[in-house]
Order: C-alpha cells, then structure tokens, then sequence
C-alpha cells in the first residue's frame, strides 16, 4: 500500500474495496495498513478505521508514522509520543500502552 496512491484496492472475504482517499483525509496520507480486515490509515490529523463504506471510525490521533508488529498497531505521533493499540475487527482501536520518546528514521528502520 503506497502512501501517496490516490486510491487503494484491497480483497475482503471475496469483495473488492475501492477506498479514495480524497473522499476521506484532508492532509496527506502518513500510514496505509491492514490488519485484522480493516484498513487503516492515517494522517496529520486523524487516524480512520475502514471496515466497508457503511461502517467507518475517524480518531483524532495524528498520525507521523504507523506499522504493525506482531498484531499491534504501532503510532508514533507528532507529540513524541508512540502509542500501542490493538485493533478489534467489531469495535476499534483498544489503547494499550503510550510510550515518551523521539522518532526518527535511519536506513529504513524506525528508531524510538
């Protein structure tokens, strides 16, 4: 997933998803991921849970950089501070955890 593409396509349970992301960011797309069937994505000001178009979830948590480890999403904002969540498939992002730290990218790898 490009975080420049205009537009994402992604296959669930056999139904193809097209997501434009105009209709849904403002900013520039930061983070594009998917993990237990929805797809995530983020910007500067909002991070969006997209399960299908009836059923999408809009979290004002800015968004510098995001990954997934294990079956964690992983934010690091752009208040120094990186922020554990876990990503129930019915209702949302459950916090686990914020960490205070700086972040900062070296040879690809993301340093806390």
């Amino acid at each position: 997933i490009g975080y420049h593409s205009a537009c994402l396509l992604i296959e669930r349970d056999s139904l193809n998803i097209v997501v434009q992301h105009g209709a849904y960011h403002k900013k520039a797309l930061r983070m594009g991921l998917v993990l237990n069937s929805v797809l995530l994505t983020g910007d500067e000001d909002e991070l969006i849970l997209f399960w299908n178009k009836d059923k999408v979830r809009r979290y004002q948590i800015g968004v510098n950089r995001g990954d997934v480890v294990g079956k964690k999403l992983i934010v690091a904002g752009f208040d120094n501070r990186v922020r554990m969540y876990e990503v129930n498939a019915e209702s949302g992002l459950v916090k686990l955890h914020v960490f205070v730290g700086h972040v900062m990218s070296i040879y690809n790898l993301t340093v806390i």
